[in-house]
């Protein structure tokens, strides 16, 4: 199935892969597919901040595979802070580690909705203080409709027409600044959140997709 063939922390990845995104539409991601090194970690180091984007922020975050909703990510102020953390047993193997996007308390964390690879609805949630990076709702995030950038749409409609060639029906892409950072699949959430906003009922755009796809008359009973 889709959900077992696609890993949603490695789709951002898979779109480039395919062409569909540029390097740098995507979080730089660090994922160890065995045991971490020191000369894994200062490579990674070395690529990030070298850029020019991430000259002023040195800090990292890592986040667990399986993880959702913010749970267990954890932000190093520096890549040595990383590296001694994992030698006092922290296994990075289990996790993805990314530099800090100082763009999540200017620009928020966009979640952006796709049915059938079409963008369906978005909103942005930003961290509760300036000493968290965390935005996700579930952990206080602040959520607000932001105006999109010309980037910002162009990125999304590449990213919709692939997904739409992998046959994801639905997704709930996380973009920080003009960076996919991830495309979650299992359980893209926060509909009631962007309807409180003043955003579509998702809810009913789902089932009147389905019920399109399975051609059930509208209004049919179980």
């Amino acid at each position: 199935s889709v959900l077992l063939r696609y890993h949603e922390k490695i789709l951002p990845t898979e779109a480039l892969r395919a062409g569909a995104l540029q390097a740098h539409e995507i979080a730089p991601t660090l994922m160890a597919l065995g045991p971490m090194t020191e000369n894994m970690l200062t490579g990674f180091q070395h690529s990030t901040e070298s850029a020019p984007e991430f000259a002023q922020s040195r800090a990292y975050i890592t986040k667990p595979w399986l993880g959702h909703g913010g749970l267990n990510v954890r932000k190093w102020d520096s890549g040595r802070e990383l590296w001694e953390g994992s030698q006092g047993g922290r296994n990075l193997t289990q996790e993805l580690i990314q530099p800090v996007l100082t763009e999540i308390h200017t620009h928020g964390d966009r979640r952006v909705y796709f049915l059938n690879g079409q963008v369906m609805g978005d909103f942005s949630r930003f961290p509760p203080h300036a000493g968290t990076i965390l935005a996700n709702t579930v952990r206080g995030g602040i959520p607000k409709r932001v105006e999109w950038t010309e980037r910002g749409r162009d990125i999304c409609r590449r990213l919709g027409e692939f997904l739409r060639l992998l046959d994801i029906w639905l997704a709930g892409v996380d973009m920080i600044g003009e960076r996919i950072s991830e495309v979650n699949i299992t359980a893209p959430t926060s509909f009631a959140v962007f309807r409180s906003l003043g955003g579509a009922d998702l809810n009913i755009a789902c089932v009147d997709d389905l019920e399109l796809r399975l051609k059930i008359p509208v209004g049919a009973q179980a």
